[in-house]
């Protein structure tokens, strides 16, 4: 999926939380251990969601954090929920990306 979205350019890992043992109490103790298993940084990472709570988990684990418009969430819920950037189509994470380069 993420190479047929074009993403996969960014990317350094793709994970999941089944890869760490299934669903944790919450996401960003899941997220966390994503992080963890994964051994990076949050300035390495991006959340990218469609929820307030996935916007609540990155900013818990110190990510920059992307609204995923094409889901559930409204963009005043993401909004809401301090997401850094709303993104209308999977296109716009890599658009987004390629601004926050060096």
């Amino acid at each position: 999926m993420v190479d047929h979205l074009g993403l996969s350019t960014w990317l350094k890992q793709i994970t999941s939380n089944a890869l760490v043992g299934g669903d944790h109490p919450d996401k960003a103790a899941s997220l966390a251990a994503l992080l963890k298993q994964g051994n990076l940084e949050p300035h390495e990472a991006v959340m990218v969601g469609d929820r307030d709570s996935d916007i609540a988990a990155g900013k818990a684990n110190h990510l920059a954090t992307l609204g995923a418009l094409w889901g559930y969430g409204s963009a005043d819920e993401l909004r809401l929920a301090g997401a850094d950037a709303l993104c209308a189509s999977p296109k716009d994470i890599g658009i987004w990306l390629d601004h926050q380069a060096p």
